[in-house]
């Protein structure tokens, strides 16, 4: 499990921790590659139907309750919490939990959205108010053309689209698109080098994905503070159009 929990360290750029006994801290966005087999059997499940060519994941919370090492035994419980059709598709919402010796150490939940075939009049732009509050730094980030295979081998997320270029365009795009959880991931491990965090505390990263990025894209990292312990931020492709945010 170390070897497992170094290489995907590696790739989204996380610090690695060593303090309980000289066992690796998990990042906490590695929940993500322990739930993923999990939410792969319900999510293609013969009974759902689901095209993975058509799924689009459309939001992402991951609340850390306590730190887990490797090499400690997790026991794991999930369920679909939501469905519901709209005009653009399905979506549905599935929600696991992650146990130590009976207590929970940290909590997800996974908002997919089913594409429609049919072509939908886009609807206007969200106006969203926003929280004053001070912008700290604008960084950039970078990534790589190998970038959405390489998670993929580490993560267990190998959904074509994100690793074949004919089945990203038979799905609509000009390429590969790089998976949600990594441009998350990533700007998690940037967030936490810049505010010195280990993922010791509790904390809860919750994100919309707005937009699809392709591996090799330069990103714009932005985060602030609202006053208190929250930290919002945001990416932005190259034409500083909004992926994700806060």
């Amino acid at each position: 499990l170390e070897r497992d929990v170094l290489s995907f360290s590696r790739v989204i750029g996380w610090a690695v921790q060593e303090e309980y006994n000289s066992a690796l801290l998990l990042p906490p966005l590695y929940y993500a590659r322990l739930a993923y087999p999990f939410l792969k059997k319900m999510i293609f499940n013969f009974k759902m139907g689901v095209n993975p060519l058509r799924l689009v994941h459309a939001f992402q919370s991951v609340e850390l309750i306590k730190p887990v090492y490797a090499g400690e035994k997790l026991s794991l419980c999930g369920e679909i919490s939501s469905v519901r059709n709209s005009e653009s598709g399905g979506e549905f919402t599935i929600t696991t939990s992650f146990y130590r010796k009976g207590q929970m150490c940290a909590r997800a939940s996974s908002v997919f959205l089913v594409r429609s075939k049919k072509k939908v009049q886009k609807a206007a732009p969200e106006v969203r108010e926003k929280k004053a509050s001070e912008l700290f730094k604008s960084i950039e980030l970078s990534t790589d053309p190998g970038l959405a295979r390489r998670y993929a081998k580490v993560s267990g997320d190998n959904n074509p689209i994100h690793t074949s270029t004919l089945a990203a365009r038979l799905a609509g795009f000009r390429g590969p698109i790089l998976q949600g959880m990594c441009t998350l991931a990533l700007s998690h491990s940037l967030l936490s080098r810049e505010l010195g965090f280990d993922g010791t505390r509790p904390h809860l990263i919750s994100v919309r994905f707005r937009r699809v990025v392709y591996p090799g894209e330069l990103l714009s990292f932005e985060f602030s503070r609202d006053g208190g312990d929250s930290y919002p931020f945001s990416l932005r492709n190259e034409k500083g159009k909004e992926v994700l945010d806060r």
